[in-house]
């Protein structure tokens, strides 16, 4: 039995797959730049909480999503943390 069965694809959708390409191409071409430039120490973290904090801020300016206090403090942890 399936947990979770899978809608077609349709044409609707595309936009948002094609923006998701673009949006992980620029992230990986992004950080293989900064590796080859940077420590590994610092560029990983810090690239691992740019996704993090970069949902929230998109998620907030494009579909106007409100953070609880609760979620603010733990995306600031996690950019503090990753030596933002």
């Amino acid at each position: 039995m399936l947990a979770h069965q899978a809608e077609p694809l349709t044409l609707a959708g595309l936009p948002y797959i094609g923006a998701t390409g673009i949006l992980h191409a620029w992230y990986f071409g992004f950080l293989s730049r900064s590796y080859m430039t940077g420590e590994i120490s610092l560029v990983y973290p810090v690239a691992r909480g740019t996704g993090v904090a970069g949902t929230a801020i998109v998620a907030g300016l494009l579909l106007h999503e409100r953070l609880s206090l609760a979620g603010v403090a733990g995306i600031l942890t996690i950019c503090i943390g990753t030596g933002w």
